[in-house]
């Protein structure tokens, strides 16, 4: 793996840690001033949550990933598209486990519509995008040259001699 793919690599690892953080603390704070849980359906099982963000932060990772080892050449759609793709993964990953535990279709379609607008999905996918799009613009500055060399202060530079 050569100097590009090494750093993109380390930039989807770092993007995704902060996504998962920031997701986990804005959907504490949703739920702390709204007063509902992330989930309204009863009886679900308790992975049903987690297993959803870890879909998303999944999706966060891999589309980064992606994304770094070329040169982005559309950063504004890519950022939407992995907004996009983290809502998604989100949803539709609660609702296959969601017809898994309740084993009918119909149900998990009902969730997936019932948790489409929520505010928990929407802050999914807007936490995405932003995250994403700060982890394009680093890769597009070290793509341009930028970030190659440690940065000097003024007084490291010696005066011509």
């Amino acid at each position: 793996m050569d100097g590009r793919g090494r750093f993109a690599a380390l930039v989807a690892v770092f993007a995704a840690a902060l996504f998962i953080a920031l997701t986990i603390c804005i959907s504490g704070f949703v739920s702390l001033f709204a007063g509902s849980p992330v989930i309204v359906e009863r009886g679900t099982g308790p992975l049903l949550v987690p297993l959803m963000f870890t879909a998303a932060t999944a999706a966060v990772f891999a589309l980064i990933g992606l994304i770094g080892a070329g040169a982005p050449t559309r950063p504004v759609l890519s950022a939407i598209g992995i907004g996009v793709c983290a809502y998604l993964a989100f949803l539709l990953c609660g609702a296959v486990i969601y017809t898994f535990e309740r084993g009918r279709v119909i149900l998990g379609l009902l969730f997936l519509a019932s948790n489409a607008l929520s505010p928990y999905a929407i802050a999914v996918g807007a936490t995405a995008l932003v995250v994403s799009g700060g982890a394009i613009a680093l890769l597009l500055v070290r793509s341009a040259g930028g970030a190659t060399q440690p940065p000097h202060w003024p007084w490291d530079r010696r005066p011509p001699e």
